[in-house]
Formats: C-alpha cells, sequence, structure tokens
C-alpha cells in the first residue's frame, strides 16, 4: 500500500449469494468482495449538491447539436472500419480510429472524408491520445503490451514495451512524456486449490522509458469466484490528466461514493471533490441475459474527459426520461455547474473549443464517433 503518514484505510467487505449456473444444475455460492483503499484526509475537500449551482454568470444549462456520425457497420468493408477499438481526435477536429479488423488506424477530416491510413499491428488495441497535437500514441494489450508512437501524419517514431508488468490499463501520456496508467497484479500468485485471489491496483506515474516516478494511489480487493462477477463490481480507477498535467481520478466501484481526486504534477492528492446523488438501481432489464452476481445500485460514475480549460466531465448512472445518462460538468476547482445527456453508449474523447467528440463501440453491430456543437446558456 501507499505511505501515506495523515491518510486513513478504508476496508469494504461485501458478501452476497448468487445463482452461479452451470451446464447440470444452479447451485448458491457466495461471494466475498473486500476492497482496501488507502487515501489522504489532510486535504481541501469541495461539497456540491445534488443540482448544479453555477458562480453568478457563469452558464448552467449545455445543448448538444450533432452535426457528423460517422457510422461503421461490422458487416461492410471498405474504406470505413467495421469495427472500432478507439478513437482520438485532433485539434483540427480530425478523428483517428482504430480499425479493430484491419488493425490499422483510419483518418477522417472534419466533414467525414477518409484522408490517409497508416500502422500494421498484430493485434486489436486498447487505447489511443493525440499528444500535444502533433503525436498519437496507441497501446495495444494484447500480446506483446507496447505503446506505439506515430506523427499525426501516420510516421513512425518510437515503441514502448509494458511487457514487464502483469497488466497495464489505459495509459496516457502528459505534457512532458511521462505515462499516467493504472496497474494491476496479484498481491499474491494464485496457486491450485486457491478460492480467493487478491489484487493490487495502482495508479503510477512513470517516465517516458516507463519506469517508476510516483505511485498516485494504490487499493487492494480480494474475490471468490472473480470470474463470475460483472464489471461494476470489479473496481478500478477512472482518470484523466489535464492541460496542467494534474490527474483527475477516482474509483469506479458499486460500493464507493461519489468522490474525485486531483492530484498536482508531482502526484500528491491536492483536493478533493464530493458530490450528493441519488444511486442509480438496477433493474431486471440490466441484469437480463447476465446469470452473475448483481449489486443493487449502479457505481455513483463511469468515465471521466477533461477540456483543455481543466473542466471535469463525469458520465453517470443517472437517466434522463430517454433514457440518455447524464454527465456531471465541474468548473476546474471543482464546483458542480451544469448536466447534459447523451446516449449511454456513448464516451466523450474530446472536447475542443465549442465541439464536442464521442464515440460508441459497445454495440454489438455498429459502431460510430460523432461530433457534437456545444452551446452554453
Amino acid at each position: 500500500m501507499k505511505e501515506c503518514p495523515s491518510g486513513i484505510k478504508l476496508s469494504i467487505v461485501v458478501s452476497v449469494f448468487f445463482l452461479m449456473v452451470s451446464c447440470y444444475s444452479p447451485q448458491a455460492q457466495e461471494v466475498k468482495t473486500e476492497i482496501d483503499i488507502s487515501l489522504p484526509v489532510d486535504i481541501p475537500v469541495i461539497y456540491n449538491q445534488k443540482n448544479p449551482e453555477p458562480p453568478p454568470g457563469v452558464p448552467s444549462k449545455i445543448i448538444l447539436e450533432e452535426e457528423l456520425c460517422l457510422r461503421f457497420e461490422k458487416k461492410k468493408k471498405g474504406d470505413f472500419p467495421s469495427s472500432v477499438g478507439n478513437a482520438a481526435v485532433d485539434d483540427e477536429g480530425n478523428f483517428f480510429v482504430f480499425d479493430n479488423e484491419e488493425k490499422k488506424v483510419k483518418v477522417f477530416d472534419r466533414n467525414g472524408q477518409l484522408v490517409r491510413t497508416f500502422g500494421e499491428f498484430e493485434h486489436g488495441m486498447g487505447y489511443m491520445q493525440i499528444v500535444e497535437g502533433k503525436t498519437i500514441m496507441i497501446y495495444s494489450w494484447g500480446g506483446k503490451k507496447r505503446m506505439y508512437f506515430y506523427t499525426t501524419e501516420g510516421l513512425y517514431l518510437k515503441e514502448i514495451s509494458a511487457e514487464k508488468y502483469h497488466r497495464v490499463l489505459n495509459p496516457l501520456i502528459d505534457s512532458k512524456g511521462n505515462i499516467i496508467a493504472e496497474f494491476r497484479n496479484y498481491k499474491r500468485r494464485p496457486r491450485r486449490g486457491d478460492s480467493e485471489r487478491t489484487y493490487v491496483h495502482g495508479l503510477r506515474k512513470m517516465n517516458p522509458n516507463f519506469n517508476p516516478i510516483v505511485t498516485i494511489a494504490t487499493f487492494e480487493w480480494t474475490s471468490i469466484f472473480d470470474q463470475m462477477l460483472t464489471s461494476v463490481t470489479m473496481p478500478r480507477f477512472t482518470y484523466k490528466v489535464r492541460k496542467d498535467d494534474s490527474i483527475v481520478w477516482g474509483i469506479f466501484y458499486a460500493y464507493s461514493d461519489y468522490e474525485l481526486y486531483i492530484s498536482n504534477p508531482d502526484g500528491k492528492e491536492i483536493k478533493k471533490i464530493v458530490k450528493d446523488y441519488d444511486p442509480e438501481m438496477i433493474t431486471k432489464e440490466d441484469k437480463k441475459g447476465i446469470p452473475v452476481y448483481w449489486p443493487e445500485n449502479f457505481p455513483p460514475f463511469r468515465w471521466i474527459a477533461c477540456d483543455k480549460q481543466n473542466e471535469i466531465y463525469v458520465q453517470t448512472y443517472e437517466k434522463d426520461e430517454n433514457g440518455r445518462t447524464f454527465w456531471d460538468v465541474f468548473d476546474p476547482e471543482g464546483k458542480y455547474i451544469a448536466k447534459f445527456s447523451l446516449p449511454k453508449v456513448e464516451k466523450i474523447i474530446g472536447i475542443k473549443k465549442d465541439y464536442m467528440y464521442t464515440r460508441c463501440n459497445e454495440w454489438k453491430e455498429i459502431h460510430y464517433v460523432k461530433r457534437y456543437r456545444v452551446i452554453r446558456e
């Protein structure tokens, strides 16, 4: 665990029952999930109510007008990707889309026209990011775990291996070329007959050669029959690097509160953001066709995005009347100022000036990227 002289250690134990489906007969099994988190307590805390409270003169209403949608259908071949691994957008509004079928990057201009294709990858990719406007980072977590760097024109620059680490998730690059990523490993390598597995998650900052600089936060969790748990019961970090190289992060977990942290570029926590909220209940429809343990509620949040003004956008599970999920908007200091909704399958991949860019790769047959015009009132 991270040494934290002024911190506290929070331990949560959850014991529930669910039906483990087998081809022979269902049988009741007990699942225990322990999460052990070490967090600081001597930092400023920004408390927010359930509804936005912007300062006078700050727009509280965000209207999104869809301008462009590039829809990629699996059964179709040609210039458009048939499967979107991930996507990123540069400052000019060009889309960089990883084609999971062809294992290449395809670039589309702001009018939706294909302008170039580059890269030859052995495996599908996990993450991509436009770095400082002129470089694109592509991380492939399958097979050889590597980070590839190209110019946005498609010229290969270098690659960095992450093979010495058990599991690296969602690597991001700051303005100095340092790498912020989540690392997951076993506390002790499982042995034959083990019924429990304890995982250690660490949010760490690495230098450009993938060597450690600082551990920002860690937590441990223990699970029985973890292969039967859903994504909403498996804790992990969610985070983004802001323009000033500070890091906004939280722990995605069904039993967590709505709490975010801001760490400075040195990895030290400098602020905590807390928001009051009503937990979103998990319905029978949500559970349909997935016979595993489900908690009573969804986690308080799912995804984080940031813009160049250091505003923070947080995807929640709260739904509007049309079934779209709300995004909460916090100013750079952590004050809750606005909310808006998007289709629940869309994630924000970029916020540039008066435009917002999203991608969807959760549908089975259709993937897409979109551009919205953002109007604030």
